[in-house]
């Protein structure tokens, strides 16, 4: 039935934070649940799994860590402040690169892999260099509330 917005009330707005918490989401863990109730964004989180692989016993994922998503443009400041012996315990919260940012760094930006277009050119992805944990990575080797939220919003989860 549609309803024309004029008449619709607030009843009717879908909100998938409220979907997510009030559990008519199903297939998430109860690590992905706490991270949505302490401000991830619900798509970042569920979508992380898609890309998911395990390394030394640690879960992460390959999903948003490109530099122009917003995990990995953070990621890569942090790499970045880590090349030049920068304190990286701090939040990094919208971060964006130039390309003259970029050249100043294309050591640190070499890693990348070879796509052809569909037009028939070439280029490659730029992906940062560290890897993007997974939620219940994140929320498994924290220590405390505040730590959780910090590496969330680093890699990307909070928005």
């Amino acid at each position: 039935m549609h309803i024309p917005a004029v008449q619709a009330d607030d009843s009717l707005l879908y909100s998938p934070r409220h979907a997510f918490e009030s559990g008519q989401v199903r297939g998430v863990s109860k690590a992905e649940i706490t991270a949505v109730k302490l401000g991830a964004d619900p798509s970042q989180v569920v979508n992380s799994r898609r890309g998911m692989y395990t390394a030394g016993g640690r879960k992460y994922t390959r999903t948003a860590t490109t530099r122009r998503g917003v995990a990995g443009a953070r990621m890569l400041a942090r790499d970045v402040d880590r090349l030049l012996g920068r304190s990286t315990t701090g939040t990094y919260m919208n971060v964006t690169f130039s390309r003259e940012k970029a050249a100043r760094y294309s050591e640190l930006l070499r890693k990348g892999r070879t796509f052809t277009r569909s037009d028939g050119s070439t280029g490659s992805y730029r992906f940062a260099k560290s890897r993007r944990p997974t939620v219940e990575q994140i929320l498994a080797g924290s220590k405390d509330r505040t730590e959780v939220i910090r590496l969330l919003t680093n890699f990307g989860y909070v928005l």
